[in-house]
Order: structure tokens, then C-alpha cells, then sequence
């Protein structure tokens, strides 16, 4: 398998990070993936920086440090 950001080869039991789209269910207060969702496999290093570029556009008040390099890569695969 390889993540979809760098292109690097997952390994068999290296972390390895997923995301999908979907609804969440207000009665339940579950996440519930779209049926054509499939997953973003991300390798872990890519994974962190994308969930730190989550997590700072949630928190627009904390400043993150980000390699510049690694920000010029996400943005170009996008």
C-alpha cells in the first residue's frame, strides 16, 4: 500500500493513518462514513501533518510550527 501525499511504500505494521467523508448522526453521536466513501491512506508521517493542519485551522488562535517544505508539499498535492 502507499500514501496518497508522498508516495511512500506502507509496510506491513507501520502506522498507517485513514480518513473517509461521511454524516454524523445526531441521536446516536456517531460517524457514519458514506457507502462511496473510500479510504485516504496516508503514511504516519503525512498523517501527523495533516492532522496538525486540521487541528490549527480548529484552533485558528494557536500557532503550529510547519516545516515550510511540508506545507509547500501538502498544498501541492491538493
Amino acid at each position: 500500500m502507499k500514501c496518497e501525499l508522498c508516495n511512500k511504500t506502507i509496510r506491513p505494521g507501520e502506522i498507517a493513518h485513514g480518513i473517509r467523508y461521511g454524516t454524523a448522526d445526531g441521536e446516536t453521536d456517531v460517524f457514519l462514513p458514506a457507502r462511496d466513501s473510500a479510504w485516504s491512506v496516508t503514511c504516519s508521517f503525512c498523517g501527523d501533518m495533516v492532522l496538525k493542519l486540521i487541528y490549527a485551522k480548529l484552533k485558528s488562535k494557536t500557532s503550529i510550527s510547519i516545516n515550510p517544505a511540508l506545507y509547500k508539499t501538502f498544498t501541492q498535492t491538493r
